[in-house]
């Protein structure tokens, strides 16, 4: 291997072995074709410490941001332990399940714009962007009915049949066995555990 890889490089030894005997089977001398080599594994290098550079410095920027939406959304709701920052998340997140549940998942989308950060070894996102929370509480104020996400005008005006106080054994089958991630949503909405309903 060359002098000066970058530790992180991935040289791969097997595709060196199977390179050199190319280079053999061309009639390369063994001095042109260690330089060749050289030239290529130093290109690929390049490369590899670009993306490197390049995801650190896209990580940095999420992070600024992440911090950046969090300032922003203390200082419009209140510290994260305070009601008016956890009704706000909660809102949020109840906007987007009840979307999904609907068949509308806009966390791609978000993702793609950068309204939430990438997501980390756990699978989890942040929000990168105060707006995405304000819109979605504003949402689910506004068209999503207090039940837990049934939308105005949608024929289900009955309440949620997973809460306890409109239980409704028949509807919350159909749902489960029809549309299982309203389903869940509804659930989490009428503050129970899904897993409860094998979801």
């Amino acid at each position: 291997m060359p002098d000066g890889l970058p530790e992180s490089f991935p040289y791969d030894q097997d595709f060196a072995r199977e390179a050199g005997s190319w280079f053999r089977e061309a009639g390369l001398h063994p001095s042109a074709a260690q330089a060749l080599h050289d030239r290529w594994v130093g290109k690929m290098a390049e490369l590899h410490q670009h993306e490197v550079q390049t995801a650190s410095e896209r990580a940095q920027e999420q992070a600024e941001a992440v911090d950046q939406a969090h300032r922003a959304l203390v200082r419009e709701y209140g510290d994260p332990g305070s009601d008016g920052y956890r009704n706000a998340v909660a809102k949020a997140d109840r906007a987007m399940n009840g979307l999904k549940a609907e068949g509308i998942d806009v966390t791609g989308w978000f993702a793609e714009k950068g309204i939430l950060s990438d997501a980390d070894e756990h699978g989890l996102q942040q929000v990168a962007d105060p707006v995405a929370v304000r819109l979605l509480a504003f949402l689910h104020d506004k068209a999503f009915r207090e039940d837990g996400l049934t939308t105005e005008g949608s024929g289900n005006a009955r309440g949620n049949p997973f809460d306890l106080k409109t239980t409704d054994i028949g509807r919350q089958t159909e749902i489960i066995r029809s549309t299982p991630e309203r389903a869940k949503a509804l659930i989490i909405a009428a503050g129970r555990d899904p897993k409860k309903f094998n979801l």
